[in-house]
């Protein structure tokens, strides 16, 4: 978890960055940045990648999860999955 932090606390977040959480495999994480988004740009490899069952859980259930951070990010995800 502390690896997890700093990959954030070391690096700006200027407006639209993107950050692409990948679930890999079943205990697998990966994160890649886009300095850009809106010109389109997608990362082409991950910027680190992490190996916790217990990461992806907490990170599963703050998205999708009872109480979500964001409601309408989980309307868009099972808008995009049906």
């Amino acid at each position: 978890l502390d690896e997890f932090g700093k990959l954030f606390k070391d690096r700006s977040l200027k407006k639209n960055t993107g950050v692409y959480i990948t679930w890999c495999q079943p205990s697998t994480l990966q994160v890649a940045f886009s300095d850009d988004v809106t010109a389109g740009g997608v990362p082409s490899a991950a910027s680190a990648t992490f190996e916790s069952h217990g990461l992806l859980a907490a990170l599963f259930d703050i998205y999708l999860g009872k109480e979500p951070v964001s409601p309408s990010l989980v309307g868009s995800i099972a808008t995009i999955a049906s």
